[in-house]
């Protein structure tokens, strides 16, 4: 193999790292990905340029010169990323695809679908929306891991309720507890975002409705929670049990009224909205890893939540 071509593989391998080192700046554009998996993703193309560059040496090949008339068309192919066809058939079959022996040994469409896979294999991404509504009224919720941190009695029973963003069933919880808790224990998220939509019903001493993430057990785990008896959202991490106070913010939260809490979380960074209002965004790594998501109640709250949602990666 001549000496442009060895310089010209080297060449190409080395490009990986340096997208490998531009991640951290790609991550300002990306709200729930964090740079580590940008960086997996994008390392695994640098192992399939290994590979096939290990394959190229291994079998010889004769050198495909571009002719001058073909810059252009070139140009074009890697501006546009190989998608727009105009970029003329010629350029894709020849310059694009590695032949050996008469065979093509990599088509444009053969890479791009092992990208995709790769990719998916690489982010491990998880995602469900879960309405509540094939489970049973009167039953705990299938597949769902229920609890408190502290003491008390919760009670999380699938009920039905006519005014269900998604009708007929909610999840409700109407025991109490110090901190009630009910995850998706199958569920493990690093970086993502949880959301649910709820309504606050009654309660003397609280009337609160939290999303929890990160779960590693029943205490250690964020929370954040909305008050309909305080007006306010807030945001916690526990640990060994014990609750800590991030963030309060005041904020509007009618009681009998659906609303919408969400978190996105991605390393250290948290944003915390109700009703598609940030209201707090802050970075904080008590709790690191991936764990379980799901919701969560205080004291004597009588809470429904519908439209459980959750995407997120390892």
């Amino acid at each position: 193999m001549s000496n442009w071509r060895h310089r010209g593989i080297v060449a190409a391998l080395g490009a990986a790292p340096l997208f490998g080192v531009g991640t951290p700046f790609a991550k300002l554009l990306l709200e729930a990905t964090s740079p580590g998996l940008l960086a997996g993703i994008l390392y695994l193309y640098l192992g399939a340029g290994i590979g096939l560059a290990a394959l190229r040496w291994s079998r010889p090949a004769h050198p495909v010169r571009l002719a001058p008339r073909d810059i252009g068309w070139l140009a074009g192919t890697i501006a546009a990323g190989g998608i727009a066809r105009s970029c003329h058939n010629r350029i894709v079959s020849r310059y694009l695809s590695i032949r050996f022996d008469g065979r093509w040994l990599l088509k444009p469409t053969l890479a791009f679908i092992l990208t995709v896979f790769g990719a998916t294999i690489v982010t491990t991404t998880s995602a469900a929306t879960i309405s509540f509504d094939q489970d049973t009224p009167g039953a705990a919720p299938s597949g769902w891991h229920c609890g408190v941190t502290g003491r008390g009695s919760p009670k999380w029973l699938i009920e039905k309720d006519a005014s269900a963003p998604s009708k007929p069933n909610v999840l409700k919880q109407s025991g109490s507890g110090t901190f009630p808790w009910c995850v998706r224990p199958d569920v493990k998220v690093a970086d993502g975002h949880v959301e649910v939509r709820f309504k606050s019903i009654s309660g003397r001493e609280d009337q609160a409705a939290g999303l929890v993430w990160r779960w590693k057990d029943g205490d250690n785990y964020y929370v954040a929670r909305a008050n309909a008896l305080e007006n306010n959202v807030s945001l916690y991490y526990t640990a060994n049990g014990r609750r800590n106070t991030l963030k309060y913010v005041d904020a509007p939260v009618a009681v009998n009224a659906w609303h919408t809490l969400r978190v996105a979380f991605s390393g250290k960074r948290i944003k915390v909205a109700l009703n598609g209002k940030t209201y707090i965004e802050l970075e904080d790594e008590h709790i690191v890893g991936p764990g379980a998501v799901g919701v969560w109640t205080k004291a004597d709250s009588v809470t429904a939540f519908d439209d459980f949602a959750y995407r997120g990666s390892m």
